[in-house]
């Protein structure tokens, strides 16, 4: 992190299991509990984001196979007979033994 960015305090309460462990793992990287705090807070922004990417990434996906099969514009109705008709397809099929 640039030593010019502005730093802003706060104040957290966590269990003590957790700080325990927040404090084990600031040993283990030789780091102050204020840079492994800060570390692990970072990474879960990121790991955040790139759960947000993935999601619209994959609603992206969705949508253009829906416009492929002319589905993107189904009403509710349309989504619903459709489902009924799968339904009754598969209740259809014969049982395995």
């Amino acid at each position: 992190m640039p030593a010019t960015e502005e730093r802003v305090s706060v104040t957290l309460e966590l269990p003590r299991r957790t700080m325990d462990r927040i404090s084990e793992l600031a040993g283990l990287h030789n780091e102050s509990l204020t840079d492994r705090l800060e570390a692990i807070v970072e990474k879960g922004l990121d790991a955040e984001l790139s759960y947000t990417e993935r999601f619209d990434r994959l609603s992206e996906m969705y949508r253009a196979r829906l416009k492929a099969e002319g589905k993107l514009d189904q009403t509710d109705e349309e989504v619903l007979a459709e489902l009924r008709e799968v339904r009754e397809r598969i209740a259809n099929e014969p049982y395995p033994v």
